[in-house]
């Protein structure tokens, strides 16, 4: 699949390529994005999606599969590490469409140039297989939504909703290559060689590490990130006028006069706050699904004064669950948010060989040539 061209039972069949670790209908998007942006003597850094698209659809995507592979290689919350970089409105995690194909640009981001290079010998071989793993599997689900393939049929794995569920945890880059210098330098402590993969978009992960490692097919469970906001010792004593009102009401020989204030609610109990969500939650379902348990069900282990989400493009996640209860049992709170059903996502992960297996293989694979690991680093510091 050296040459680019893609094959729907490539895509599905896993086939991972020798240079890079990466699946190669994977590669074949990034080398199809390489040809977009490849106008002549010009080479810039990203190209109008209209293009790549067009470069993608002749090998039998249509054109929603070839969008949607493109946004997942370059969504942040899709993958660890993203292969692409976005210009223009690609749309959001909470489900917002994107702008039109005219309106937005694609390009290979430092990591995805290092893929090609690699790929094609231009440098020493990157582990970008254990750094990246696989896209997650809700939005896997959407890049093949429209194949013609069934996943039964293309896929011996057991599936939950249609979705595939074997899949390569990704651990992230700076674990990775905290691992092959210990696997280099002769330590094959397990422990020492892979810590607990993270999630996409910093997640909870509860996991079998043991039987992870030893590379057998382990049912892992995603679910959110918390935080606790304490209680205040002492409420806040509302504000009173400015002391130019003051003055101004004196002045006018006022011996009675009122001051409203509209100050931010203050609650007396501590407040749970979901600081992340795994890939495919719906943030927007989950924080409906608090407000009917919470008032309309009435399923909370106590009286929840409030729910606000003040979740930002910024700030990223933040959904606060208020008590107004200085002695809240917030960990019983924290409990009852994580039943929820769209809380938690649930996957199966393996790691074909056993992970200490793949990790020594890369390196060996990188003991005469290590340039790529070197470019790799870099791109890490």
């Amino acid at each position: 699949m050296i040459d680019g061209v893609i094959k729907e039972q490539d895509w599905r069949a896993g086939r991972l390529a020798p240079r890079t670790g990466l699946d190669v209908a994977v590669l074949a998007v990034l080398r199809a994005v390489d040809r977009a942006c490849t106008w002549g003597t010009r080479r810039p850094t990203t190209a109008p999606t209209t293009r790549a698209v067009r470069q993608l659809t002749p090998d039998g995507l249509s054109p929603d599969q070839a969008r949607a592979r493109l946004a997942a290689l370059g969504h942040p919350w899709r993958t660890l590490h993203p292969l692409l970089r976005h210009d223009g409105n690609w749309g959001w995690r909470d489900g917002d469409e994107p702008a039109d194909d005219e309106y937005t640009r694609v390009g290979l981001s430092p990591l995805g140039r290092l893929a090609l290079h690699a790929a094609d010998a231009q440098c020493g071989p990157v582990p970008l297989g254990l750094v990246l793993g696989d896209l997650h599997p809700r939005y896997r689900k959407l890049t093949e939504s429209s194949s013609k393939v069934p996943v039964a049929a293309a896929d011996p794995t057991p599936a939950l909703g249609g979705e595939a569920l074997a899949m390569r945890p990704g651990f992230g880059l700076s674990a990775v290559l905290d691992a092959l210098t210990a696997a280099r330098a002769g330590d094959t402590r397990p422990s020492r060689l892979l810590p607990v993969p993270p999630a996409p978009a910093e997640a909870a992960v509860d996991v079998d590490l043991p039987a992870l490692l030893a590379g057998e097919p382990v049912r892992a469970r995603l679910g959110c990130r918390f935080d606790v906001v304490p209680a205040p010792e002492v409420p806040p004593a509302p504000p009173g006028p400015p002391p130019e009102v003051i003055a101004a009401a004196q002045a006018q020989g006022l011996t009675d006069y009122a001051w409203v204030a509209y100050a931010p609610r203050q609650y007396a109990g501590p407040s749970l706050v979901v600081t992340g969500t795994p890939s495919g939650v719906d943030l927007g379902l989950l924080v409906d699904q608090l407000l009917e348990s919470a008032f309309e069900l009435k399923q909370a282990p106590m009286r929840i004064a409030g729910i606000d989400d003040a979740s930002t493009s910024k700030v990223g996640t933040r959904v606060l669950v208020h008590t107004d209860d200085p002695h809240a049992d917030i960990d019983a709170l924290r409990a009852w948010v994580q039943q929820l059903p769209a809380a938690t996502v649930d996957v199966t992960w393996h790691l074909p060989g056993g992970a200490d297996a793949a990790l020594h293989h890369w390196a060996n694979l990188v003991d005469d040539d290590d340039s790529g690991l070197q470019q790799l680093a870099a791109l890490s510091a």
